[in-house]
């Protein structure tokens, strides 16, 4: 697929301003519409690279036909004032930019800040858990894991709080699993042979997210399927 290249001279605003010589560029994609969808800073050939996040991937596909093009729009600067012209870029065009870091995206922001909140007490609760744990007080150690566990519900419930171009992008939807929770939960169970409970949790975890996608998670279904083995346990 060919790429269109332009190099044009700004004219008003920050990204014009003085700077320094050097080795840096910074650089706009546009789709297909002319819609600047990405900013960038970079070196040599990367303003080019099509080696991008799954989420650049699939608008250039889905909502840009395959085609997009590369305008240059600062280039020999140092590295410093590329940074700052990039942020001046994002700020322009942050209603339409996919960037993963844009600080200018509009969000919601009372779904943001019940994330943030979910988030907050999910880590407090998983760690007093884990410290629970380490001080062999596994029953009370398990009300903080349940606790942490029905927590995170929320903080999936109210990821999606970034209204910006990145909304209704399938590879930006939100996937992180607690699997740190399963992980330190089940070890916990294991360890004070509570095979039972780690076997119905661990089942659990699964209907709830699914089959393994990450290496903390197989080595989980491993450790209920010999837990289940110690305690005559028949799969489901």
């Amino acid at each position: 697929m060919p790429v269109e290249l332009s190099i044009k001279i700004a004219s008003g605003g920050p990204r014009d301003q003085s700077c320094n010589p050097g080795r840096f560029y910074v650089y706009v994609h546009k789709d297909a519409k002319g819609t600047v969808f990405y900013v960038g800073k970079g070196t040599g050939s990367r303003a080019y690279s099509r080696d991008r996040p799954p989420e650049w991937i699939e608008y250039v596909s889905k909502k840009s036909g395959g085609n997009y093009s590369v305008e240059i729009v600062r280039n020999k600067i140092s590295e410093e004032d590329a940074l700052q012209i990039e942020d001046a870029l994002m700020a322009e065009h942050g209603n339409t930019i996919i960037n993963r870091q844009n600080m200018h995206s509009p969000y919601d922001s009372a779904k943001m800040l019940a994330y943030a909140e979910a988030m907050r007490i999910y880590s407090k609760r998983l760690q007093q858990a884990i410290d629970l744990t380490s001080a062999g007080k596994l029953d009370e150690a398990v009300v903080e894991y349940e606790a942490a566990y029905v927590r995170y519900f929320d903080v999936i419930k109210n990821s999606d709080y970034d209204l910006g171009a990145r909304q209704g992008l399938a590879s930006t939807s939100f996937n992180f699993h607690p699997h740190a929770l399963a992980d330190s939960y089940t070890k916990a169970f294991a360890k004070a042979g509570r095979n039972s409970e780690l076997v119905a949790f661990a089942e659990r975890y699964f209907r709830d997210y699914g089959e393994p996608f990450n290496l903390t998670e197989e080595a989980l279904k491993k450790r209920m399927d010999k837990a289940r083995g110690k305690s005559g346990i028949d799969a489901l």
